[in-house]
């Protein structure tokens, strides 16, 4: 399988609309979806990556550059990469390609980190979503806390990982 991420241009208004599309494809918790005033902020302090499986779309990854984010909005951090985000489709959930695209974007979501002068990479992940925190912790992130009622609909606590670089 032939993994490819490509930097989406976050000037081009199409483009957002399109991975709005997308995450609404991937997304099951209404809750976790930006809004049409969130995409226009996020687009600011974000970078957007389409993931392709064998030339066919397969996901995206949101990336904040210097800032975490723990209460409503995000805070400045330098050196820090905040995973944002990562969806893949239902289509090539649960199957070998997931493990793949994983692996792949482990090693490049590494390089990336580090070619641009990240000391640290940090996720916020829904509790519930334990095969995605596995996943993490697999790929060398270790857990330091967890944000209780971070998410609504359904309220629930945030996981905060980390991986030192």
């Amino acid at each position: 399988m032939n993994i490819e991420i490509v930097q989406a241009d976050r000037a081009d208004d199409e483009e957002i609309k399109a991975l709005a599309v997308l995450d609404e494809m991937i997304f099951p918790h209404k809750a976790d979806l930006f809004s049409e005033k969130d995409w226009q902020y996020f687009r600011k302090i974000f970078e957007f990556f389409w993931i392709f499986a064998d030339g066919v779309v397969a996901g995206s990854i949101h990336l904040g550059l210097n800032l975490e984010w723990e209460g409503d909005l995000p805070s400045e951090s330098p050196g820090c990469l905040y995973f944002a985000g990562l969806g893949i489709l239902p289509e090539f959930r649960r199957k070998r390609i997931t493990k793949e695209i994983f692996n792949f974007l482990n090693g490049w979501q590494i390089n990336y980190a580090r070619a641009n002068g990240f000391k640290r990479i940090v996720a916020t992940i829904r509790k519930s979503n334990i095969n995605m925190v596995r996943i993490c912790e697999k790929c060398g992130f270790r857990i330091t806390h967890e944000v209780p009622d971070f998410w609504e609909s359904p309220d629930e606590p945030a996981v905060i990982l980390e991986l030192k670089l």
